[in-house]
């Protein structure tokens, strides 16, 4: 049986979420990131991969558009079934908890319910 699974990464600008991307999904060697750096992701970086019998898509959001993937991109999260926020340590505490908030209320309206 196999099975289809929709990730996206979401996260603010520069967080990691490309590079977590590229190094768990992609298993590009982390040390060559730091001698190669990425550019920001425009728009959304789709991929897809097959691990055992499932089928992985992994949609990669660039952080410069969050505003617009939280209101007028909302069918982005579309039978969403995984959801991963990066964040980075220089992120404020009010900025990652409005950012939850609005994960956790896009996902009611849109992400598949399990």
């Amino acid at each position: 049986m196999h099975s289809k699974y929709k990730i996206v990464l979401l996260g603010p600008p520069e967080s990691g979420k490309t590079t977590i991307e590229k190094v768990f999904f992609q298993r590009v060697n982390p040390f060559s990131l730091l001698n190669t750096p990425l550019e920001p992701t425009r728009g959304i970086n789709s991929t897809s991969f097959s691990l055992f019998s499932s089928q992985l898509g992994i949609f990669d959001l660039a952080g410069q558009e969050l505003d617009n993937w939280f209101s007028t991109q909302k069918e982005v999260f579309k039978e969403t079934n995984i959801i991963i926020c990066v964040f980075d340590i220089l992120n404020s505490l009010e900025q990652i908890i409005s950012i939850l908030i609005k994960t956790i209320k896009i996902c009611k309206e849109k992400c598949l319910n399990d």
